[in-house]
């Protein structure tokens, strides 16, 4: 493990107070001229450094967390400390759930919290069944072909899949499939942006612009094409009387969720 990190490690505090390792810039290079996946650098930054670790993409140290005791160190202990200021992701997620921080974090928080909850789930148990029979069937295909697969990307598909069925009502077509390739093309290349906003949006403006096209599509179809075979998603549901947060009383002195 010594041989693969730098002779002088970061000066970033660590959840225990030590200073974080940084992997190899020779292994990342290795890494970026193979085209290789995040998920791969991630698994082997944890790999040879454990589970507080980090790797150089830009000009700044990315550290990644994944050892349980500094994961909750960092989101329930001491969250005051992890404020998250990245422009970059920004550019692709807005001022959303993952890149809001303190009183925002918190109302989009509670507001997404119901959502994944046992009965809240359990909303969209036939979605995600459908979208892996979808899965089951396509490689059942491929073994009576003798085809190949490559088991991450069909796995990245059957997410988009589930994802698809569940704000649409509707199963991923393959247009939409390939509108959505632009997703990852932005992800991937967030870590190496400028750290000038203007001159990262500009970098990635095509990948962008095809993400913004691509949304407004599917919640236009969305909002026209009504409920799908198990309902409507998340783009077409409507609070009663159409006004958010409104329920009505279910007969039993409890309320009762609009469908």
């Amino acid at each position: 493990m010594a041989s693969h990190a730098r002779p002088g490690p970061l000066p970033v505090p660590s959840p225990a107070g030590r200073p974080v390792p940084e992997l190899d810039p020779a292994l990342v290079r290795d890494w970026q001229a193979g085209g290789g996946e995040p998920i791969d650098l991630f698994a082997q930054a944890r790999a040879r450094l454990g589970g507080v670790a980090a790797f150089r993409l830009g000009p700044r140290p990315t550290v990644l967390v994944t050892a349980p005791e500094a994961v909750q160190h960092v989101l329930a202990l001491r969250p005051e400390l992890y404020v998250k200021r990245s422009h970059r992701a920004r550019l692709l997620i807005g001022d959303g759930l993952l890149a809001a921080t303190g009183d925002a974090w918190q109302r989009q928080r509670r507001l997404l919290q119901s959502q994944f909850t046992g009965p809240g789930m359990r909303r969209y148990e036939q979605r995600i069944s459908e979208a892996a029979r979808t899965t089951a069937a396509r490689w059942a295909a491929y073994a009576r072909d003798g085809q190949v697969l490559d088991v991450g990307e069909e796995m990245r598909r059957f997410a988009l899949d589930t994802i698809w069925r569940s704000l649409t009502g509707h199963p991923l077509v393959p247009g939409t499939e390939r509108e959505l390739a632009a997703v990852p093309a932005v992800v991937a290349a967030l870590p190496g942006l400028p750290a000038d906003g203007v001159a990262a949006q500009g970098a990635v403006a095509a990948e962008l612009a095809r993400i913004d096209a691509l949304s407004s599509r599917a919640i236009a179809a969305a909002s026209t094409a009504g409920a799908g075979p198990h309902g409507p998603g998340l783009l077409t549901g409507r609070p009663c009387g159409g006004r958010p947060g409104r329920r009505r009383g279910n007969g039993r002195g409890g309320p009762k969720r609009c469908r």
